[in-house]
């Protein structure tokens, strides 16, 4: 009976293009675990980069998804509001956004399920905070486009995390999605 009902449910979601909740918060939660044991400085300059590709792998799927930006710098400079200073941002670097009082000490992901809205990245998925990695979030969200171009420039992050792993991790993120796939099928 259960797996009857589960199937049903799983159809009616994937032909309204919602997603069925449990499925994408396992695959999630698993796959940052994955890529936190395989790449354990993700989150020292490649957060964005994590991010960015998570993010576009939703948006694939039809769920919608921003940015978040926590920094200890937001209790200091609390006026700033990311979704103003975009229109005065002109070539999105991260040096562009930082002399915008900006700064992306750590990147992760907001998005709403089932009613609720989460925030993620390697370490947790959890109902939205105030905070990410115990860190004050700044008022407004990055766009995916915004996070794919941060992401894309090897300059202005943490050198602890190692570009060439790029290509390594979008495998790992690209085949966690595919088995969500089959999951919701």
């Amino acid at each position: 009976m259960l797996r009857s009902v589960m199937d049903w449910a799983r159809s009616t979601f994937i032909k309204q293009n919602k997603v069925c909740d449990a499925p994408l918060l396992n695959t999630l939660s698993e796959l940052g675990k994955d890529v936190k044991s395989r790449w354990p400085n993700i989150n020292a300059g490649g957060c964005c980069v994590y991010a960015a590709m998570v993010a576009t792998e939703m948006d694939k799927r039809r769920i919608p998804v921003v940015g978040i930006v926590a920094s200890t710098m937001v209790e200091r400079y609390n006026d700033v509001v990311i979704d103003r200073v975009r229109d005065t941002i002109k070539e999105n670097t991260n040096e562009e956004w930082n002399n915008k009082r900006v700064y992306f000490t750590h990147v992760g992901l907001e998005f709403t399920l089932g009613g609720k809205v989460y925030h993620y990245d390697t370490d947790n998925l959890h109902v939205a905070e105030t905070c990410l990695a115990d860190m004050p979030i700044y008022r407004g969200r990055l766009l995916l486009r915004e996070m794919n171009d941060l992401a894309a420039q090897p300059y202005g992050w943490n050198r602890t995390f190692h570009r060439e792993d790029i290509p390594a991790i979008r495998r790992v993120v690209r085949q966690a999605f595919k088995q969500f796939d089959k999951a919701v099928a």
